[in-house]
């Protein structure tokens, strides 16, 4: 059985951190949507995003939505 898979909005809900190093926390690895709609892989450390390399071409966009490194992505949010 397939599970239809959707964006999970920031504001809904962030992600759970684990102890990832001394001191340092962080969540999975996810696919994250800007409010450019742009789709980069970040983690969440509990107080920022962090984006692979291709953060720089969405570097002052918003991340507003995030879901698990699946495939196919699901469509974007519509409205928002």
């Amino acid at each position: 059985m397939k599970v239809a898979q959707k964006w999970i909005s920031v504001k809904e809900r962030l992600l759970e951190t684990i102890p990832c190093r001394v001191g340092t926390e962080c969540s999975e690895a996810v696919n994250v949507l800007t409010d450019g709609r742009k789709v980069l892989t970040a983690i969440w450390n509990g107080l920022h995003w962090i984006c692979d390399a291709e953060f720089w071409d969405a570097e002052f966009e918003e991340i507003t939505h995030w879901t698990p490194v699946l495939l196919p992505l699901p469509e974007p949010p519509k409205g928002e």
